[in-house]
């Protein structure tokens, strides 16, 4: 990977450069991973890569195991932050980001292709049915009111003389609490 490729997408090298400090100065006694994986969503979204979902580069640098510690451990050098070593070192690391970086781009986009085909298919499904039943192979768009799920339907609502009068508010008992004993 050469450096003009490196340049060439500011957005993840930052989030890379971001989640290596931060797992580098390890400054929580619990918690450092979550905050360290949660600073590369935040650097991507911050940055407009994944304003509409989250990439899961995280989950990719986790399975990558030994290579994502050893991509963190690069960044460790001693010596000048100028120097061959401390280029090469840092190049390391955003390899196996960049890398994990793409993995993850690729299972997403293949993810959501396999929701989009899950979609198409129910809904084949469901028009097969109706059909069967001679009904509209799709339901009427005005068909759907609120507080109707799918699979539970709205419960018939009796009118009660509580319920007709705005002003009186229906309240419930408190429950009483069990005692051990």
């Amino acid at each position: 990977m050469g450096k003009d490729q490196l340049d060439s997408s500011p957005e993840r090298l930052q989030a890379a450069l971001v989640h290596a400090q931060f797992e580098a100065i390890h400054p929580f006694t619990d918690g450092n991973g979550r905050v360290g994986r949660a600073l590369i969503h935040t650097g991507l979204t911050r940055r407009g890569l994944t304003s509409a979902s989250v990439l899961p580069v995280s989950l990719v640098l986790a399975t990558l195991g030994q290579t994502y510690v050893g991509g963190l451990t690069s960044c460790r050098y001693e010596g000048a932050s100028d120097s061959d070593a401390a280029h090469r070192a840092v190049e390391a690391w955003l390899r196996v980001f960049l890398d994990a970086a793409i993995l993850a781009a690729e299972q997403a986009q293949q993810i959501s292709a396999d929701v989009a085909a899950l979609a198409e298919e129910w809904t084949q499904r469901v028009h097969a049915h109706r059909t069967s039943l001679g009904r509209r192979a799709s339901p009427r768009t005005d068909s759907a009111t609120p507080g109707f799920s799918c699979c539970c339907p709205r419960r018939q609502s009796r009118p009660s003389a509580q319920s007709s009068d705005p002003r009186r508010v229906r309240r419930r008992r408190p429950q009483r609490s069990r005692r051990a004993g």
